[in-house]
């Protein structure tokens, strides 16, 4: 989505597995602490300056790399989170296909499992999307790409395309990639789309959502066949069991998810969390294929004030929610545990670090929190979490991890 350029813009959440194996939930007692958490230890990586709005960037990270793209920027930042230096690679250039004339917006990163790095953008004439939408990827960190396709809207070119907005990727299993994007005009609504080579062919898309949701639905939460794409501002889940042929669209109890929400699928259950619009943050899950949930969990204490998307780790016995909370003059990571079977009852504990980050004043005002209509965090397979977030002039990269 493009804002003007004067907005503050922030991006800013944390995984919720970021305390891989050292974990203070799992300590004795319950009930909230504040201040340093032992076995945690947090980071900041300036890694670009005098960027502008540096906006509503995306970060990927696969072992110590972190890839970030930014809607400001023309190249994609490469961080080593080992030494803490940070280089660059071109972003991809146009796909032959492609309006030579075409400029990129909502430029976004996944990285799989093994390492192979995507990129997708909208591709802009008089409008985003009014071109396609681009989608790259690069084996070997972004020094080249083997894929580079410029994917057709739903209606496009037999309607005019206009308010195609915040396109995602879900990766796997195998070379499947599903894409999912917003339209607002002429035919509303989310659409997906299945590549099974890797992003180099598509099938036609499909309606997963009657209504668009800027931001939303995010990144594809991907299980088998099954694709689940989280709301936004609503009571809801969009489901298919078949890689993305066909939609359902499941209503989730409890209301109040009035911002953001986010799922996880494993073992066959379905767990979701999101923020309210009072601040706080709830859990549901399904057990028995997305027929019935759970009453819903609040997991935050009472003076809280979550401003940004909560994540949710799901291991096999236990449950953890991180989020962030707004504290006028400083912003708070909260990480909090409980029992698979308690998770329901709310956490078991709540670690809290004060503060996770300082806001920057600047001529346009406070920077740094609220975030904007969506935020984004990845976790590494070594525990850490890394939470890219710009303070209007400025880019950081956030690393929270056992210390």
């Amino acid at each position: 989505m493009r804002v003007h350029r004067w907005l503050v813009v922030a991006a800013l959440v944390v995984f919720a597995g970021c305390l891989g194996t050292t974990d203070p939930g799992a300590e004795a007692g319950t009930g909230n602490e504040t201040g340093a958490v032992e076995g945690l230890s947090t980071e900041t990586l300036t890694i670009a300056e005098d960027c502008g709005t540096c906006f509503e960037p995306t970060v990927a990270v696969h072992e110590d790399t972190a890839y970030v793209a930014s809607g400001s920027r023309d190249e994609i930042l490469v961080t080593d989170l080992a030494t803490g230096e940070t280089d660059t690679v071109p972003e991809p250039p146009l796909p032959e296909t492609a309006n030579p004339d075409a400029t990129t917006g909502d430029e976004t990163v996944r990285v799989t499992d093994e390492g192979r790095l995507y990129f997708t953008a909208l591709l802009c004439d008089l409008a985003c999307g009014s071109e396609g939408i681009q989608v790259a990827a690069s084996d070997d960190g972004g020094q080249t790409w083997t894929i580079n396709t410029a994917v057709n809207p739903v209606n496009y070119p037999t309607e005019p395309t206009s308010g195609v907005d915040r396109q995602w990727l879900g990766l796997g299993p195998g070379e499947r990639v599903h894409l999912v994007y917003s339209q607002y005009a002429p035919r509303t609504g989310v659409w997906a789309a299945l590549s099974e080579d890797g992003g180099q062919s598509w099938q036609q898309f499909a309606n997963a959502h009657p209504r668009p949701s800027a931001g939303s639905p995010g990144a594809p939460v991907v299980d088998g066949d099954t694709v689940i794409l989280p709301g936004r501002s609503t009571t809801h889940v969009d489901v298919s069991t078949d890689a993305g042929q066909s939609w359902e669209v499941l209503d989730v109890p409890g209301p109040d998810v009035d911002r953001w929400m986010v799922g996880e699928q494993r073992h066959g259950n379905v767990h979701l969390a999101w923020t309210t619009d009072g601040g706080e943050v709830r859990y549901t899950r399904s057990t028995d294929g997305l027929q019935q949930w759970a009453e819903p969990a609040s997991w935050t204490p009472e003076d809280a004030n979550a401003t940004a998307p909560p994540t949710l780790e799901v291991r096999e016995d236990s449950l953890k929610i991180a989020w962030y909370d707004d504290h006028g003059d400083s912003l708070h990571v909260h990480v909090a545990r409980a029992p698979l079977g308690e998770a329901l009852e709310g956490p078991a504990r709540v670690s809290t670090l004060e503060p996770a980050f300082e806001p920057v004043e600047t001529s346009q005002g406070r920077a740094c929190a609220p975030p904007t209509d969506f935020a984004h965090a990845d976790g590494t397979t070594r525990g850490r979490a890394v939470v890219v977030y710009s303070s209007c002039e400025n880019m950081h990269l956030g690393v929270v991890g056992p210390g």
